[in-house]
């Protein structure tokens, strides 16, 4: 396989999953949202470490997640 094909079925793989976490269908993900789907997958965070990685995350600072940041 090319590396031009895994790098597309990679982007695929994370527009997915950003879909999924995108609960509300806005485009956009909120501290909320990511935090429910690190519950959801079983991982365990408190909402103090959600928000660190949150704003890691989060490079324009407007309070969501867009595709891209993510």
């Amino acid at each position: 396989m090319k590396i031009e094909e895994v790098l597309k079925q990679e982007n695929k793989t994370i527009k997915n999953l950003f879909q999924a976490v995108d609960v509300d269908g806005s485009f956009e993900i909120d501290q909320v949202e990511l935090f429910k789907a690190f519950k959801m997958m079983g991982i365990d965070v408190n909402k103090i470490q959600t928000q660190q990685i949150f704003d890691s995350m989060d490079f324009d600072g407007d309070g969501n997640l867009s595709l891209p940041e993510f």
